[in-house]
């Protein structure tokens, strides 16, 4: 799925899969009522010198999951940031069982649905007393989704004491850490393996072929197998990746589509290899899953050409990804929907205001020459596409250098979420006239009064800003196909977002009629202005709540501190530092003026500090 907190409701989360069902309340308040982190061991004790396993217990509720070291298109995988380790104790990095894959259309990930217990080996010194205790501490970081994301961390701890001979086993873990155990894939380095399987990997004509054998007597399924790549630049992960059998029961080839993020081709392909669930022959505890690390070799086009599916496989298998719903759209259905989605956006509670009002600015240009007008509206269009161009082109960029991210991906970031609530709550404060900061936040409405093309271009960039929170209908689809396709089709698909958001305003510009219908301007317009600081309002609050989902109710009462004196700020400025002021005669105005904006800067940076 998309790597992002996309609009949704309170409730709508708590729908997703809260179990058992947890009031809204209670979530706002502490998220981890949602999603829990335990640091745990198979022993209450330990004995100096030897080697155990310890692990990371990660709960979340039913329908939604974790992420595997690779994610996938979209996610992070769980960390824990040590701070507390004993001097000489060592402890490993995770031993990740194998993953599942999460398919949304046309995005895939991977990780863990429901508990996850991750492990990692510690190794005991040998100068540790008997007789005493050792404490282990961190804090693990993790991303769990379902309709939505939410990002957490929680501090994590262990006591273990020590032994000098017959440690005790913790009944309550002890078989789980067995069960974790039997989920570790088998690690398999290619061919002549001492665990009887072989394995090959070659790369031509822009196409890898995995080629597994299995061990000989070996009675498992091979015809489903899939490829987990470990490094996330390596392989398309919503590709399909075909399997030729033969020769021999035995023996498989994976056909495997290379990223177009890869670069230069790597030494090896590394990964998890595992077939669904249940599969004969890939049972827990013997083989349930293969981890590969296999030297690649480049070979020529012929040599891969030779080894791919039949002409009618391979036709048979296009056909099958149609029928299946594979989810990939063509470039122009991804165009088609990103343009609709545009303009389905400017109906989202984010952008209406903006967009809404920046129309009724029209009322006031029944006299403005139409050429005019309608530089304006283009103006306007075209401070929309570039920006959407701008923030594809962030995206694009932060996906090329290794991370996997989506709309909406500056969600994931607290301070840039206190930035977004602060931004929407003081334009919903400028909306109900309590303040004006030259000629106001939004700059709406100046065509036809002095306002000039940067007034119009700046708007456009400002609705731009303020959709970021929102996504529309048919969006997600289009967004998760520009992901997947080349940089100049990527930008494509987000251009056309922006044209679609710009079109009602560009439209409506170009045709005097349609200007001709709009009512007279009069004291309606005010009144409709002020209501459009509602949904501005809603939106801010929406935000408040993820971002106290993110930093708990701590972090969302310092941010509702600094809303507080942000709207102190507005009103100093709208109260003496505007038209009443500027109409004070000599020192007196003057020294209200600068009084007023300092003060309004002081409650600014109060209320920055604050959030």
């Amino acid at each position: 799925m998309l790597l992002a907190v996309g609009w949704t409701t309170p409730l709508a989360a708590q729908d997703a899969g809260a179990t058992p069902p947890v009031a809204a309340e209670a979530i706002y308040e502490d998220p981890s009522l949602l999603s829990q982190a335990e640091l745990v061991s198979e022993r209450r004790s330990i004995l100096p010198g030897e080697r155990i396993q310890i692990g990371l217990s990660i709960r979340v509720p039913e329908g939604w999951h974790t992420y595997w070291i690779n994610p996938g298109d979209a996610g992070a995988e769980a960390v824990v940031h040590w701070e507390g380790v004993p001097e000489g104790f060592e402890i490993s990095e995770i031993l990740w069982p194998r993953p599942e894959r999460y398919e949304v259309p046309p995005l895939m990930s991977y990780g863990y649905g429901d508990e996850t217990l991750l492990l990692m080996d510690l190794q005991v010194p040998d100068g540790v007393e008997p007789g005493t205790a050792i404490t282990l501490g961190g804090v693990a970081e993790w991303l769990f989704c379902d309709e939505i994301c939410l990002f957490t961390d929680a501090p994590v701890s262990l006591e273990l004491a020590v032994v000098a001979d017959g440690p005790e086993a913790d009944p309550e873990w002890d078989e789980r850490f067995a069960e974790a155990r039997s989920l570790l894939p088998v690690a398999v380095r290619g061919a002549g393996d001492p665990s009887g399987w072989s394995l090959d990997a070659l790369y031509g004509d822009e196409t890898f072929v995995l080629q597994v054998e299995a061990p000989a007597g070996w009675q498992g399924e091979l015809d489903d197998l899939y490829f987990f790549p470990r490094n996330p630049s390596v392989l398309e992960h919503a590709a399909l990746q075909p399997v030729v059998m033969g020769p021999g029961s035995n023996a498989a080839r994976l056909i495997l589509e290379p990223s177009r993020y890869m670069g230069e081709l790597p030494e090896r392909l590394e990964g998890v290899l595992a077939p669904p669930v249940g599969t004969p022959g890939w049972e827990p505890g013997a083989v349930p899953a293969l981890d590969i690390a296999v030297a690649i070799e480049a070979v020529p086009t012929d040599q891969i050409a030779a080894l791919l599916p039949p002409e009618s496989q391979a036709v048979q298998a296009a056909q099958g990804a149609d029928e299946t719903g594979s989810g990939i759209p063509t470039l122009l259905v991804a165009l088609v929907l990103a343009f609709l989605g545009g303009l389905m956006l400017n109906l989202m509670p984010c952008v209406f205001p903006v967009i809404s009002l920046k129309i009724l600015s029209f009322v006031n240009q029944a006299g403005s020459e139409p050429r005019r007008v309608r530089r304006h509206g283009y103006v306007f269009g075209l401070g929309v596409v570039l920006s959407f161009l701008a923030l594809a082109g962030l995206l694009l960029a932060i996906r090329a250098a290794g991370a996997d991210v989506g709309w909406g991906f500056q969600l994931q970031d607290p301070r840039i979420v206190a930035a977004l609530t602060a931004l929407l709550f003081l334009i919903g404060l400028n909306l109900l006239g309590l303040f004006e900061i030259g000629t106001s936040l939004t700059r709406l409405g100046r065509v036809g009064s002095g306002g000039g093309y940067r007034d119009s271009f700046l708007t456009g960039v400002l609705a731009t800003i303020v959709a970021t929170p929102c996504t529309a209908p048919l969006m997600g689809v289009a967004i998760g196909a520009a992901f997947i396709r080349p940089p100049v089709e990527s930008l494509a698909i987000f251009a056309g977002l922006g044209l679609g958001m710009a079109t009602p305003y560009m439209v409506l510009s170009s045709a005097p009629g349609l200007l001709e219908k709009l009512p007279a301007p009069g004291r309606w317009m005010e009144t409709f202005r002020q209501l459009m600081a509602f949904p501005m309002f809603a939106v801010a609050l929406w935000l408040l709540w993820v971002f106290g989902l993110q930093t708990g109710i701590d972090g969302a009462t310092a941010l509702l501190a600094g809303l507080l004196l942000l709207a102190l700020a507005g009103w100093i400025l709208g109260r003496w530092s505007g038209s009443s002021a500027g109409s004070s005669a000599g020192r007196s105005g003057s020294g209200r003026v600068i009084w007023s904006r300092s003060a309004a800067a002081l409650s600014i940076l109060a209320g920055v500090a604050f959030a």
